[in-house]
Parts: C-alpha cells; structure tokens; sequence
C-alpha cells in the first residue's frame, strides 16, 4: 500500500510538471504564420490593401521578430506578446524603394497603424490588430 501511495504521489509530481513545462512552450495564436491583410483605418472608414499589392506580417516566436512585406518594401523589427496585449518595437527598419504615391500612402499608413499595435484579437481564424482609433485585419495566408 505504502508503494503504490509513493508510486501515485509521483506520477501527479511528474504529470504536474509535464503540465507546467507544456503551459510555458505555448505560443501566442498570432506566432508562427504569415498573415494577409484585408482591410485597414478607423471603424466605419475601412479600405481594401490596392489592388496588386499584398500586405503581410509574421510573429516569429523563437526570435521575436515581427516582419512582412508593407505592399512596396520589406520590414522587420521586434515585437512582445502578454495575453492579447500586443507591443511593436520601436525602432523597425525598413527598405527604402520608391513606391509611387499611392503605395508610398498606403504603406505608410500600414506602418503607422502597426507601430502602434495594443492589443489583439481572433476571429474565426482571423487576425484583429487594434491599433489605438485604427484596426488591421489579416487573414492566414
């Protein structure tokens, strides 16, 4: 009797820490995939990426490092997920090719609305970055 009470006390210990151990190596729903963005602004002003240009981001967990193609140029930069609370860091780099008016607008609208991410959320499989009065919405590619 006094085995089989050590035995069970040990296999809770160790189902105890496989638990744990399982909790601290989840990642965020928004990590590890390219996401396309379908619309972008302010609540009731929301406008479509322009036509031929494709907008994405990627959340990679092991570096966290958030990156994408902003419709013209490619970015990168860091990024911290708590909860659904989300912080984009400050200091992205970004290529510098001309874009023409149009995309050089959007882009910089996409990116302003980035930087200033807050918080997240899902939608039936989509992505919801709010953005202070700004939303972004993605779509898994």
């Amino acid at each position: 009797m006094k085995f089989f009470k050590l035995f069970l006390a040990a296999v809770i210990f160790l189902t105890g820490i496989a638990t744990l151990s399982a909790c601290q190596t989840l990642n965020a729903p928004i990590e590890d995939y390219t996401w396309v963005l379908t619309s972008y602004g302010q609540a009731g002003n929301m406008k479509a990426p322009l036509e031929g240009t494709e907008i994405t981001v990627t959340f990679d967990s092991k570096e966290k490092e958030v990156s994408g193609n902003s419709g013209c140029n490619h970015y990168s930069g860091t990024y911290t997920v708590d909860g659904l609370d989300l912080t984009i860091g400050e200091n992205m780099a970004v290529t510098e090719m001309w874009c023409g008016d149009d995309k050089g607008e959007q882009e910089r609208q996409y990116l302003e609305a980035l930087q200033a991410a807050q918080s997240f959320q899902m939608d039936h499989g989509n992505l919801i970055i709010k953005c202070g009065k700004q939303t972004l919405n993605f779509k898994r590619k």
